[in-house]
């Protein structure tokens, strides 16, 4: 992790939101700087311990949209810089339950202990038979998340009108953009996460997260890139 003082964030200023999810007396910043890219500055006056599963922000509401494959079986066309597929990797996957960063297996193995029939929506699992509870996920439909955009001239871009909250600025990011920054083989310091919730169909998602992926020590006036 590469910390940076937070007078010295390179590119131009396009907008500062304040950093939700601290405790009391810790402050924090989120910076847009030209270029598309994205900080996270501690503010407060010591510093700040974040733990794995905080959140940065998230895209705010939208709504899912069920794409169709074409005949050979590729994607069905959409614009993936405005929409994101809802995908699951294996029981590695982090999600966020109940406000908690969890990966899929151990919420999948416990809901099982009470509902043996529990499985993930949209997805099939293919169970590992060498290693119990570990599996991989083939998706079967592709559901997609559009952010309500509050206006094509609010965002994160040179010559909009800047955001005024995290979810403001994650939802206005190129969602094609976002994806592979926060590809966990790419490096970084953040993941998407989508929370979810159980039904009777199984665990389905609500909406996608920007969450930190380690627990890391921020010092203060220091900042570090989240995009």
């Amino acid at each position: 992790m590469e910390f940076i003082a937070a007078d010295q964030l390179p590119g131009q200023s396009i907008t500062t939101v304040p950093a939700a999810g601290l405790k009391k007396g810790e402050t924090g910043k989120i910076h847009v700087r030209s270029g598309l890219r994205i900080y996270f500055e501690n503010s407060s006056e010591a510093a700040l311990q974040l733990k794995v599963g905080y959140i940065f922000g998230s895209l705010g509401g939208g709504q899912f949209k069920h794409i169709k494959r074409e005949e050979d079986g590729s994607p069905g066309a959409v614009d993936t810089s405005k929409h994101l597929l809802y995908t699951l990797k294996d029981h590695t996957s982090f999600v966020m339950h109940n406000g908690n960063a969890v990966r899929v297996g151990t919420l999948l193995d416990a809901r099982r202990a009470t509902h043996p029939a529990a499985t993930l929506c949209y997805h099939r699992l293919v169970e590992r038979e060498d290693k119990a509870k570990e599996f991989s996920c083939q998706r079967e439909h592709d559901i997609y998340f559009a952010p309500a955009r509050k206006g094509t001239d609010e965002g994160t871009e040179e010559g909009a009108n800047p955001a005024k909250t995290a979810a403001g600025v994650f939802a206005t990011y190129p969602l094609d953009k976002l994806v592979q920054k926060c590809d966990s083989d790419v490096g970084g310091s953040t993941m998407l996460a989508w929370s979810v919730r159980w039904t009777i169909k199984g665990l389905m998602p609500i909406k996608p997260h920007l969450i930190l992926n380690a627990n890391i020590e921020v010092p203060s006036k220091s900042a570090f890139e989240i995009i």
